[in-house]
């Protein structure tokens, strides 16, 4: 990216990042170098950013075993999609799927889903539906059955 954008950075005395936050770019090179900063979830999000921005994957890697050790939200699922992080993806996605068709409306985050995902989310809550339909009436069959068996045992 730097040799792409700037030449030699060796010979470069500046190299101007525009649209950098001072206190982000600092945040991430404390994250890289000896400090070894932790990930937190105030600083989570940009850092996501800046490391896909400037491939530093040993960063990206660090976010997202940050965010498997977080309580899971449609938030995550959605940097997971972003970022590419599919073992954050699929645990969150997991999560999605038992979530009421309310709660996955009321994230911020839930319309920045792409379609296809939020498709995914749907139709795996269908299929549940349905087997939990099948469930009950199997449970019902065997309920009724045992029932008249007791009926027919009470008059003998």
């Amino acid at each position: 990216m730097f040799l792409e954008d700037y030449g030699n950075p060796e010979e470069a005395k500046e190299i101007f990042l525009a649209d950098k936050k001072l206190n982000e770019i600092t945040e991430l090179l404390h994250c890289i170098y000896a400090t070894q900063k932790p990930i937190s979830e105030e600083n989570v999000s940009y850092l996501l950013e800046l490391s896909e921005e400037y491939e530093i994957e040993r960063i990206k890697k660090r976010c997202e075993e940050f965010l498997l050790n977080q309580e899971r939200s449609i938030q995550s699922l959605y940097l997971a999609q972003k970022h590419g992080l599919k073992n954050l993806f699929k645990v969150c996605f997991e999560f999605a799927k038992t979530r009421t068709v309310e709660e996955l409306e009321s994230s911020p985050e839930y319309k920045l889903l792409d379609k296809d995902v939020v498709i995914k989310i749907y139709s795996e809550k269908v299929n549940m539906m349905r087997n939990y339909a099948n469930d009950l009436r199997q449970s019902e069959s065997r309920l009724e059955i045992t029932c008249d068996k007791l009926k027919v045992e009470k008059k003998i």
